[in-house]
């Protein structure tokens, strides 16, 4: 049975910055943590894969919400279990989060996740290790990549949303060079 959360953030003053990351693996990368410095929200798209990454989050932001990755079960979290979907109603649209793994495993579909949230302007996912923004159709489709050491691709990644009240989103993509 999939089980769900919503959050209600249009409440924010100001443009809400929203840091996303994904498949840490129990550890997360300074250089991801230093990007994410200063995010109202944090966000985790799953295989967080121990209660030490949430901590450590929370420790940079005073709200860390995560979704249950395909290698989370096996971990103890101290909201347990995980959601499998988040949607986040941000101003100016819903975003919705899910691990990914539900829509294929090595290279999950961006065309099944829009078919499966059409009311969402933004789809965030993580899963394949691979930072992807991909705004070729509705609703964007955004995976941070990689945040620890494993399966990088080059470098631990992650991303950050800007939501305004006017209804705007900027998203800025960082990997570590």
């Amino acid at each position: 049975m999939l089980t769900e959360a919503t959050h209600d953030l249009r409440q924010h003053n100001g443009p809400l910055r929203i840091g996303v990351l994904s498949d840490t693996h129990g550890e997360v990368s300074r250089r991801v943590m230093d990007e994410l410095r200063g995010s109202e929200v944090i966000v985790h798209a799953g295989d967080v894969c121990g209660q030490q990454v949430l901590d450590e989050l929370a420790s940079i932001s005073s709200r860390v919400i995560a979704v249950c990755g395909n290698n989370d079960p096996a971990f103890k979290y101290d909201r347990s279990p995980l959601p499998d979907l988040v949607h986040l109603k941000v101003p100016g649209g819903t975003v919705s989060v899910v691990h990914g793994h539900q829509f294929g495993h090595h290279t999950p579909s961006h065309d099944e996740m829009r078919d499966a949230y059409p009311s969402s302007r933004a789809i965030i996912y993580g899963h394949s290790h691979k930072q992807v923004h991909d705004v070729e159709a509705s609703p964007s489709i955004l995976n941070p990549g990689a945040a620890g050491s494993t399966r990088t691709n080059g470098g631990a990644s992650c991303a950050i949303l800007l939501a305004d009240h006017q209804g705007d989103w900027a998203v800025s993509l960082f990997r570590e060079s």
